[in-house]
């Protein structure tokens, strides 16, 4: 048998994938994200535009947080017209008094929807400069905020992927799902700046009930997890939105088809799962009936 034919028999006898990734240096704008969606033939997932006034309170926020700042500088965000145009002041602790500091605020920055230009008070000021960077940024590209739950998450939800770790940073996706995170292997490093890396796992005694008692508990966890926010609908004083208890509704019918095919891949046992699975449901209908 040569190398490759080798290769690729011990693929198809594996028992699926382990996959991580790495987004931290992600960024990508929307319209690039589209393309790459397009070209990988990925019509599902819906690329917003970025919301220029939400990008600059972001980075408002996270420019005070970062690399000190909070110590000596912050950005306090102001609208001078609401959805239009915004204020962001540099605001520097100072001393007062020998016993007393405060807050005063040495430059600011101002950002016109319309124009989508950024003006200062002081544009040679370091801190001007430092803040309207990260603004700029936030304004221009996705990060890892939006490209982890929506591309990477979605997609690996639509290959019945469950983590390995309830802390998370290792799925695993059963073999006949493998398609699909190769389409997000390519889409994720056609970002640039980014890893998905895919590892294949042999189909063993031990790698079968280790990854059977894994997808168990992913199920189980995602029942738990439906089961609060039923009982925060059941206790509220507002009743839920039709269009939320239909997504669970759909949630409960996702976790049925994921037992099954846990069941048939790992031959797990998912009696219990069904159980619960019933159960939730049944109040969820329920509060359908009360809507």
């Amino acid at each position: 048998m040569t190398t490759r034919n080798k290769i690729m028999s011990d693929l198809n006898q594996g028992l699926g994938a382990l996959v991580w990734w790495d987004l931290g240096d992600t960024l990508t704008t929307p319209d690039d994200m589209r393309h790459i969606l397009q070209t990988e033939g990925i019509t599902d997932i819906k690329v917003p535009d970025i919301d220029p006034i939400q990008g600059a309170k972001t980075a408002a926020r996270e420019w005070t947080q970062g690399r000190g700042n909070a110590d000596r500088y912050r950005a306090d965000v102001s609208y001078l017209e609401a959805g239009r145009e915004i204020e962001v002041g540099i605001l520097k602790l100072t001393q007062v008094t020998d016993k007393e500091v405060a807050w005063k605020q040495v430059d600011s920055c101002t950002f016109k929807v319309d124009t989508g230009m950024w003006s200062s008070t002081n544009p040679a000021s370091r801190e001007v400069q430092s803040f309207l960077r990260r603004a700029i940024t936030r304004q221009t590209y996705l990060d890892h905020s939006w490209v982890r739950p929506h591309l990477v998450q979605g997609l690996l939800k639509k290959a019945a992927s469950f983590r390995l770790r309830r802390r998370g940073g290792m799925e695993f996706v059963p073999m006949n799902n493998i398609a699909e995170v190769e389409r997000l292997q390519n889409v994720v490093e056609r970002l640039g700046n980014s890893e998905f890396n895919i590892g294949i796992m042999a189909d063993t005694e031990g790698a079968r009930k280790s990854v059977g008692k894994a997808a168990h508990s992913s199920v189980m966890d995602d029942v738990e997890s439906l089961i609060e926010t039923l009982e925060a609908w059941e206790g509220g004083d507002r009743k839920p939105r039709a269009s939320s208890l239909k997504n669970t509704i759909e949630e409960f019918q996702s976790l049925r088809s994921r037992a099954s095919l846990y069941k048939s891949t790992f031959e797990v046992t998912i009696d219990d799962l069904n159980d619960a699975i019933a159960v939730a449901e049944a109040r969820a209908l329920a509060l359908v009936k009360a809507a």
